[in-house]
């Protein structure tokens, strides 16, 4: 048995906590001729966010980054394929670079839940087909 008590303004939901998303199968010649795949919903769900710390310090906000592996602006694969990367962009189809923050959220008391969407994207690299595979993940700071 494990675990960890902390002072957060809101727990992330299990469901969210590790996601494997599967991104299909995707036909060299779409890549090739478009550029990219088509893209894949994502959620990060906040669960029980307060507004008000232990301590009685007041969170008004937060921002999130991502972290992984990177391509140029993308986040780069590993595996048999070559010459994509993964593009991540938020809900409003801004584009999220691997370690930059995104602009400041404000909390919203109970639950919160974040949209994204990752999708294949040339690298300008020569393609070559195959499997591949990325570990990318997110950090929450409260202010």
């Amino acid at each position: 048995m494990q675990g960890s008590i902390m002072d957060t303004a809101c727990a992330i939901d299990t469901g969210s906590y590790e996601q494997s998303i599967d991104m299909g199968v995707l036909p060299l010649s779409l890549i090739k001729n478009q550029g990219q795949g088509q893209a894949q919903d994502f959620f990060i769900t906040l669960i029980g966010c307060k507004l008000t710390s232990y301590t009685g310090e007041l969170w008004k906000t937060f921002d999130i980054s991502f972290e992984g592996p990177v391509n140029g602006n993308w986040f780069s694969v590993s595996g048999s394929a070559q010459g994509v990367a993964l593009s991540l962009t938020d809900s409003a189809g801004e584009s999220i670079y691997p370690g930059g923050k995104l602009l400041p959220k404000n909390i919203k008391s109970g639950n919160n839940i974040l949209n994204y969407q990752f999708k294949i994207v040339s690298d300008r690299t020569p393609l070559r087909a195959g499997e591949y595979q990325a570990s990318i993940r997110f950090k929450l700071d409260y202010y």
